[in-house]
């Protein structure tokens, strides 16, 4: 006499099954918010490129001046009325989630605009490209924010809240292009080429 077997999973099957899923998350997960977090670095370093631009167009109007204030506030707001940066989304990287004031985030119209919490960069005050004495492919114009940043030219040790971890740092330069720098070279050596760091300020 035939029985009908019905197929089942038995326990040790179904431990099986479940410890190659955990293995598989255990490796793909990870892969995949690296990218995610590459994706974000690349987005960033476009921001940069956008405002490198707009500083870089309204120096001749200016005397060779880029603009100067006490914190970035001022700043984006002096471009955006002159219409050389409008999009106030260029200011915030995608991965930064923490700020001085609490949450990060886009601001919405320029009256609102305040760098404690829509600005994502630190912005190095003082070039006049007529006659500064720095090599623009050294020189550092804007870069990826320390929370802890408190102004002058020092540069604080990156922390693991800030944009992309605490040892990369994008960093625009005085010739418009960007670089992304790691571990000590993304604190401690992006001034280190700089001939007159006395004429700067690091505002943010």
């Amino acid at each position: 006499m035939n029985r009908n077997r019905t197929s089942a999973f038995t326990l040790i099957e179904l431990l099986v099954v479940i410890a190659i899923i955990g293995i598989l998350a255990g490796i793909l997960i990870p892969a995949a918010l690296r990218g995610v977090e590459m994706a974000r670095r690349s987005s960033c370093a476009n921001n940069l490129k956008g405002i490198g631009t707009a500083l870089l167009n309204y120096a001749p109007e200016h005397r060779g001046n880029l603009p100067a204030g006490d914190s970035l506030t001022d700043i984006a707001k002096e471009l955006h009325d002159g219409g050389y940066l409008t999009d106030l989304g260029l200011w915030h990287c995608s991965s930064d989630k923490k700020d001085d004031s609490g949450t990060a985030a886009i601001a919405t119209a320029i009256d609102e605009f305040d760098s404690s919490r829509h600005c994502s960069y630190l912005y190095v005050s003082g070039y006049n490209l007529l006659a500064t004495g720095e090599i623009p492919a050294q020189a550092p114009l804007a870069m990826d924010e320390s929370n802890r940043s408190d102004g002058g030219m020092n540069l604080p040790a990156l922390e693991k809240d800030d944009n992309h971890g605490d040892s990369v740092r994008n960093v625009l330069y005085l010739d418009g292009h960007v670089a992304l720098l790691k571990g000590d070279d993304a604190v401690n050596h992006v001034l280190d080429n700089l001939k007159e760091p006395e004429k700067l300020e690091c505002v943010d």
